[in-house]
């Protein structure tokens, strides 16, 4: 059996954690936090993996029928315990490979669709305006975050059947612009440029 730190060290490769965060209009904040595999964010509607991760984060005011029910205010026996609010998402800690997933399907009327939209996504990003520190004083400068693109997974086909193939850079040429590319599907393996892995991986097929 893994001891402890053995458990750490791997969950600090692939888990993050991020805190939820409502602020009511009353002024109590309500804080909770969870771990995360991996960000899966909205495609519908986006152009670019950064339109996705700020939706991710800037939040969702919570209004009208969908009033937050305030666990403060009910303590304190205020009157009204539901208020407006708004609920966001801020990144805790982010993994040391961070894995990010799209939303390439919708259920309209009790169908699966399949959303193929292009989605733009940068050879390297900065997660560091995601954070719970960059929330909490966005004066400051923040150090960047960078995490450079090493691996592109593409889906052909709908829901319910399709195929997998995999693009990813070999490891002997992280850090570099460029890179040694190869493009693997079942047990076939191909040289290719990093331009023909994002180009495979702004829309699904």
């Amino acid at each position: 059996m893994p001891n402890e730190h053995a458990k750490t060290k791997f969950k600090s490769f692939y888990f993050g954690t991020e805190r939820h965060q409502v602020k009511g209009s009353c002024g109590h904040i309500s804080d909770s936090s969870g771990e995360f595999l991996n960000l899966s964010l909205n495609v519908k509607g986006k152009t670019n993996l950064i339109a996705s991760l700020d939706e991710y984060v800037e939040g969702e005011q919570m209004e009208d029928s969908n009033k937050f029910r305030c666990s403060e205010c009910e303590s304190e026996q205020r009157k009204d315990t539901l208020v407006d609010a708004c609920r966001r998402t801020r990144l805790d800690t982010i993994p040391n490979n961070l894995v990010i997933g799209l939303k390439r399907f919708e259920y309209i009327t009790g169908r699966a669709d399949k959303i193929n939209d292009r989605l733009d996504f940068p050879p390297v990003l900065d997660m560091a305006k995601y954070t719970v520190q960059f929330a909490a004083d966005r004066s400051q400068q923040v150090p960047q975050d960078l995490f450079e693109l090493v691996g592109v997974v593409v889906h052909q086909g709908s829901l319910n059947f399709g195929h997998y193939w995999t693009y990813t850079k070999d490891h002997t040429t992280y850090g570099q612009p460029e890179g040694k590319w190869w493009r693997i599907e079942d047990s076939k393996a191909a040289q290719v440029t990093m331009q023909d892995a994002m180009e495979a991986g702004r829309g699904s097929t």
